[in-house]
């Protein structure tokens, strides 16, 4: 990429159609710091549809199954195998996360949220989709997993994603009203 014969996407049109979030994560997770940065423009989307999107959509099928607002949040249960799989899933990111944080090699601790964020939607929220339709306590269980699955990721991914990770705290805390 050169800038005098300007053969590049300007960041500002990345921005516009993939938030800044997308493109600070693409930049963190595609090449160490410190090397030569091959960028790519399908990378940015990548970023998008595998994280922010990712991230965006488990939160919209949160409030769309959760309970009402102002409900108050229960432990999260432990009974579900779907439940100890998710929760297992999550300390072990967490655990990789702050490894190489401690390190400072953000490129591996980004890369961590790409399987976690496609574990938790394609795998735990697809898989427990009969639970959140439900009523009484295996719902309840439900929920409150998801929840605090989701809260943990939104502190985990505030160095990588600050805006979406600022949103989704706000909205789980109950500062910002949903639909």
């Amino acid at each position: 990429m050169s800038k005098k014969l300007r053969n590049y996407t300007e960041p500002e049109e990345f921005v516009s159609q993939f938030g800044a979030d997308a493109l600070r994560f693409y930049l963190l997770s595609s090449t160490a710091i410190g090397e030569d940065y091959l960028f790519s423009d399908k990378g940015v989307q990548e970023s998008m549809r595998k994280v922010i999107a990712n991230l965006y959509n488990s939160l919209n099928f949160f409030k769309t199954y959760s309970l009402k607002p102002g409900f108050e949040d229960s432990k999260p249960g432990f009974e579900s195998v779907l439940d100890k799989w998710i929760l297992a899933v999550l300390k072990k990111a967490m655990n990789e996360i702050t490894e190489n944080m401690d390190k400072y090699d953000l490129t591996r601790a980004s890369r961590v949220f790409i399987d976690l964020l496609d574990d938790l939607s394609n795998w735990y929220i697809r898989r427990s989709r009969g639970r959140f339709k439900e009523e009484g306590k295996n719902k309840q269980e439900a929920v409150a997993v998801l929840k605090y699955v989701l809260l943990e990721v939104a502190k985990l991914i505030a160095p990588f994603a600050p805006f979406v990770s600022e949103k989704i705290y706000q909205e789980l805390k109950g500062e910002k009203k949903w639909r």
